[in-house]
């Protein structure tokens, strides 16, 4: 909570600089999404990580890309309702950008309160819909954090059939050199089971994934 409030006013007061590296981001997103294996398998929710094929190397900050994906991933896993699916998704778009989408399958959010859950400390208040738990900064802190590398916010909502939000990173920050990958210190997880799927629905360049069932 400190941190996050920290990193906020420092974005804010445009005095946070980003500690660049080259991101294996397959294994920085099989981490994460292990990371929410137990959660999910406590409330029977599918969790599903799905990337691209080798996809090239992300240059960003790590603690901040790690700090969106948990946000973004907790959310999903916190506020649906059992035996919901989760799927986190990697790939490039045709303009060779790196895109990461996290999508659920729960009740959505309602369009009037789409505006306050995008303000800090902002919840949904619906009627006959309970408060969420947290104190509301996960989302407009994400925002930030992906807008100061240069990138993209959209979080797409629809009641009774689920939430979607992407990042877009700029091209620029694909690295397709063939240089080898820094890998995070300390962080040789194993990778969860893998399969083969056929193709990638939020991020159709190329057919090749990776599929990776969590849970």
């Amino acid at each position: 909570l400190l941190n996050n409030l920290l990193d906020l006013s420092r974005i804010t007061a445009d005095r946070l600089e980003l500690r660049e590296r080259a991101i294996d981001l397959p294994v920085v997103l099989a981490q994460i999404t292990n990371g929410f294996a137990t959660a999910a398998e406590s409330r029977s929710l599918s969790l599903t990580l799905e990337v691209k094929e080798n996809l090239p190397r992300l240059r960003a900050d790590l603690r901040l890309l790690r700090s969106m994906l948990q946000a973004l991933i907790s959310n999903a896993v916190k506020f649906i309702g059992k035996r919901q699916k989760v799927t986190v998704r990697a790939a490039l778009d045709d303009g060779n950008r790196i895109v990461i989408a996290i999508a659920d399958t729960g009740e959505g959010i309602a369009p009037k309160d789409l505006a306050a859950i995008m303000q800090p400390f902002g919840q949904a208040l619906s009627a006959g819909k309970p408060r969420r738990s947290g104190i509301g900064l996960g989302l407009p802190l994400t925002k930030s954090m992906v807008e100061l590398h240069g990138g993209n916010f959209e979080l797409r909502s629809v009641e009774h059939e689920g939430t979607t939000v992407t990042l877009r990173f700029p091209a620029e920050r694909t690295v397709t050199d063939a240089k080898p990958a820094e890998a995070p210190r300390g962080t040789e997880a194993p990778l969860p089971r893998a399969g083969v799927a056929d193709s990638l629905p939020a991020c159709p360049q190329e057919p090749q994934e990776l599929r990776r069932n969590i849970v």
